[in-house]
């Protein structure tokens, strides 16, 4: 068993699309249109990963204060500074684990990234 996908709130689906595709290398495994609202059903693949990133539509684009996102790795500080090469804003963490940093996306989702033993 698995999780198919899990949902992102996002507000400009091009923007979100061109972030993840961009700056985390994810392929786009599906882009259709959802009904007459002009709004699509974007689901993305991460490389090596068994679930997939599916929009969901956002009211506004105001920041959200929680990471909606956890980027597990065993390397965060090379991840992140192979984020921020690609143009990724980023930041400490306030949580402490082996290492724990957060980014922003442009549609104001916070991931984090963290490593683990």
């Amino acid at each position: 068993m698995h999780i198919q996908f899990a949902e992102l709130p996002v507000f400009d689906q091009d923007r979100a699309k061109a972030f993840y595709t961009g700056h985390l290398a994810c392929q786009v495994s599906a882009d259709q249109l959802m009904g007459d609202t002009g709004w699509r059903w974007i689901e993305l693949t991460f490389p090596g990963a068994v679930t997939n990133l599916h929009f969901v539509k956002r009211p506004d684009d105001t920041p959200g204060t929680e990471p909606v996102l956890v980027l597990v790795d065993g390397d965060v500080e090379a991840t992140v500074a192979g984020l921020k090469a690609r143009g990724v804003e980023s930041s400490p963490s306030r949580r402490k684990r082996l290492g724990s940093r957060a980014a922003r996306s442009p549609n104001s989702a916070t991931a984090r990234a963290t490593s683990w033993l």
